[in-house]
């Protein structure tokens, strides 16, 4: 009975699994970088061809980069690094990007009652003092 029960039981998982409208000749694409934003990336790609899949990649890749140059802290060029160079008491005008982020971080600093607070002053604070959450 117990037999009987467990291949109902499995049987009943493999019909719940969700139904794809995948063509029978896809597959997935993988490809490897290192030193993407600092670390290692692997990007999977599901596609027809592999033309398909390398524009796919590319279109990603592109996206990073213009990320990247938005809201990287390690790049001295991009968007985010000027933002913290400048005065904070003085407005300065930033992208539509940058501006949800700083946001973000204030709306993340208020639910938690502080616990998290990225605002530019706290980070740059942790990188001048190698501290972090205000410990020595």
């Amino acid at each position: 009975m117990k037999i009987i029960a467990s291949i109902f039981i499995g049987l009943l998982f493999i019909g719940a699994q969700p139904h794809r409208d995948t063509p029978n000749n896809t597959r997935v694409y993988v490809a490897n970088y290192e030193n993407v934003l600092g670390t290692s990336l692997a990007l999977k790609f599901i596609g027809s061809s592999e033309i398909e899949a390398e524009k796919a990649e590319q279109a990603a890749l592109v996206e990073i980069d213009r990320l990247s140059s938005i809201f990287s802290a390690y790049d001295p060029n991009s968007e985010f690094s000027k933002w913290m160079k400048n005065d904070l008491n003085k407005p300065v005008k930033v992208s539509k990007e940058l501006f949800d982020m700083l946001q973000l971080f204030e709306e993340w600093k208020k639910r938690t009652n502080g616990a998290i607070d990225a605002s530019s002053a706290v980070a740059s604070s942790f990188v001048e003092t190698g501290t972090l959450l205000g410990s020595a």
